[in-house]
């Protein structure tokens, strides 16, 4: 179960990954800019994972950046999908957020971490719904790294590993390590 602290926290991921989820005006493909059911193609970059546990398989698909700011808060995400079975989202927050230098950081909660981290799997075991994943504050056996290799204002690159849970509605959990991820990610702010 979790307390006020993790509900804020996974909160704050689901209502930046909404964000992210919206289309702008300028939009033509009927989702947002990036990665994710209807999200249409990017030119962003790519990115690959392998997932092991109550979910297994290897991902590839398209990779970005997005810096968004809302009342002096910004929010610096790396976006990854593949337009049809996933999105992944890394997002940091906080007053004046910049590209981040190039070095080892720390993947869990938006609020605990260097980058929260959110992951959304669709139409997986003939499910109806996604799968939201996350790294919950309270659990120390989620969360992990992401080592960025190279970093300027329009493009990083790097590697990632990290264990994300979910829990269904009659609080069951599901776990899946993402090992092996690589990216490369230009620019694509709104």
């Amino acid at each position: 179960m979790l307390n006020r602290t993790g509900s804020i926290s996974l909160l704050t991921i689901a209502i930046f990954s909404l964000a992210l989820a919206c289309g702008s005006d300028d939009d033509d493909n009927g989702g947002g800019p990036g990665p994710g059911p209807g999200g249409g193609s990017s030119t962003g970059g790519t990115v690959s994972f392998e997932m092991s546990g109550d979910i297994d398989g290897a991902k590839d698909g398209f990779a970005y950046i997005g810096t968004y700011e809302t009342d002096s808060i910004s929010n610096y995400q790396f976006n990854f999908g593949d337009g049809d079975t996933y999105t992944l989202t890394l997002s940091r927050m906080g007053e004046g957020i910049e590209s981040p230098s190039v070095g080892v950081y720390t993947v869990g909660t938006i609020t605990d971490d260097d980058f929260g981290v959110s992951m959304e799997i669709f139409a997986m075991d003939n499910e109806s719904e996604a799968i939201s994943f996350h790294a919950a504050s309270l659990d120390e056996d989620v969360g992990g790294m992401m080592d960025i290799t190279s970093s300027s204002s329009s493009s990083a690159a790097g590697t990632f590993e990290f264990d994300l849970i979910s829990y269904d509605d009659d609080g069951n959990e599901r776990r899946v390590a993402i090992t092996n991820g690589q990216f490369t990610a230009n620019d694509e702010s709104l």
